[in-house]
């Protein structure tokens, strides 16, 4: 995962990353358990390139409303500190990639 932003299941369980749902019916919102997405759909699961699928697959741990939105979000982020120019591209690709995701989905 050296040089890139975390893609895949197991790269966010490596980062810590947050996997978030938002009920859009209830806006109920829960945090996924990152070991469980991996049992559901693998280590190597692709969570840009298939959000699509995992939306459709999800529910509201709430409600039960089908496909919630998805969020990422790294907790270790802090907003207005400094970084490296390497990190800022870093940051501005995932950032794109998620918003294609989301349109997609």
């Amino acid at each position: 995962m050296k040089d890139r932003y975390p893609r895949t299941v197991a790269d966010f369980v490596e980062t810590a990353r947050l996997v978030i749902i938002e009920c859009e019916d209830c806006r109920r919102k829960a945090s996924l358990d990152l070991s469980l997405l991996e049992l559901t759909f693998g280590a190597d699961f692709d969570m840009y390139a298939s959000m699509r699928e995992m939306r459709n697959r999800l529910a509201c741990p709430g409600c039960g409303s089908p496909r919630p939105i998805i969020s990422f979000y790294d907790p270790h982020e802090r907003a207005g500190t400094d970084v490296s120019f390497d990190e800022s591209v870093t940051r501005s690709l995932e950032f794109s990639a998620y918003n294609r995701a989301r349109a997609a989905s």
